[in-house]
């Protein structure tokens, strides 16, 4: 039951012709002015990250062509959505590899774990964005929290074993940088919910999806037991407002190919 939603939501134009597929994604990196970044960039285009992502996206029907890019943003560690494109930074990517741990951690989460589930995460956070301006999503709520579901979601159709170990990634890194977020005003106004917030959002949907699974989570105290009650309506509740606000955007024809795309899904470590 795990891919039915993943064969009406992100299965695709992949039926179109593979000259209409590659216009709706298209993929770029960006030479880096800052020298700082050769590397970084040079490991990205051998790795193939925006490969990856363009074969999962090829699964919508676009009306406009989407762009993902990596780029240099003047010392800025970003991401972000606009004008039809998606923007990841070499300035974020290096400030991940500043950041994720040298060995692995007590609770088992290795510095792959933390690069790739972060970056995929991010990446499929702005994508998120990108679909629901391109297909004219209505959204209740922030759109940063949507953004966020969407992003959880797409994890959590990989194999359970792959989407336990990213998204455990995704959880370390953001702990450790919530410990240096400052509570202030422009932490409570941001659109953005806070970090320890988007944490247990990200643990709930995680245990919702197979509580059985993911039993651990409430075990060893990731996810208070009055927070996981609610968990699988909260992850039910993702899945139907995906399936029928975006499932009209999925054509048939490309379910196998994206079945084959999910499980290929890996963003490798620079």
């Amino acid at each position: 039951m795990r891919f039915l939603f993943v064969l009406s939501v992100l299965a695709a134009a992949l039926g179109a012709s593979p000259a209409r597929s590659a216009e709706s994604v298209r993929i770029a990196y960006v030479q880096p002015d800052n020298p700082d970044h050769k590397t970084v960039f040079k490991i990205l285009k051998e790795k193939r990250p925006l490969e990856t992502l363009q074969g999962l996206l090829s699964a919508f029907r676009l009306p406009k062509t989407l762009v993902l890019q990596l780029k240099g943003c003047k010392g800025v560690p970003n991401a972000w959505y606009e004008d039809n494109t998606v923007t990841v930074c070499y300035e974020f990517v290096a400030d991940v590899l500043a950041r994720a741990p040298q060995e692995t951690t007590p609770d088992g989460i290795t510095r792959e774990d933390a690069i790739v589930g972060l970056i995929a995460a991010v990446a499929l956070h702005e994508t998120g964005h990108a679909l629901f301006d391109l297909l004219d999503v209505p959204i209740f709520g922030r759109e940063e929290d949507a953004a966020d579901q969407f992003a959880a979601y797409i994890l959590l159709q990989l194999r359970q074993e792959d989407a336990a170990r990213m998204i455990g990634g995704v959880t370390h890194m953001f702990w450790t940088q919530a410990a240096l977020q400052t509570m202030g005003q422009d932490a409570f106004s941001s659109g953005h919910g806070l970090l320890v917030q988007r944490v247990f959002n990200l643990v709930c949907m995680t245990y919702g999806s197979d509580p059985k699974y993911f039993a651990g989570l409430v075990d060893k105290g990731s996810l208070p037991k009055t927070r996981a009650q609610g968990c699988e309506a909260e992850y039910a509740q993702a899945a139907h407002a995906m399936t029928a606000l975006i499932g009209s955007h999925i054509g048939p024809a490309g379910r196998a190919k994206f079945r084959s795309a999910l499980k290929r899904f890996r963003l490798p470590t620079p």
